[in-house]
């Protein structure tokens, strides 16, 4: 289910399944492979951590110590209803995804589970 806000930008009436917007619109600066915003001028991840979602609070209390952060409380602003995102994969999305994130998948060390 995509939200209104995308929903406006994007110029998408009625309902529109994941898999539709991302054959529609998975080609939008927003949807560009992740390592697009990560890559420096030479093409190289010039980073020394890169935080997980998944793990987001294991890998700030991580920065928290590496910069010497005492209090490494995360404020919990929205919870989600722990729906799992792969009830809205069929074989065809996954392929799809999977054709245009793959070295994000690889990289990251991400799996469709199923």
């Amino acid at each position: 289910m995509i939200d209104k806000t995308h929903k406006a930008s994007l110029n998408i009436e009625g309902s529109c399944s994941f898999k539709e917007f991302m054959q529609t619109h998975g080609s939008t600066w927003a949807l560009r492979p992740q390592l697009f915003w990560l890559k420096n001028a030479k093409g190289q991840v010039a980073m020394d951590f890169i935080g997980k979602f998944e793990t987001l609070e294991q890998d700030f209390a991580t920065i928290c110590d590496a910069i010497g952060v005492q209090d490494k409380t995360l404020p919990r602003l929205v919870i989600s209803d722990k729906e799992h995102n792969e009830q809205h994969y069929d074989a065809e999305t996954i392929d799809l995804i999977y054709d245009k994130y793959k070295v994000e998948i690889k990289m990251f060390g991400y799996a469709f589970e199923g």
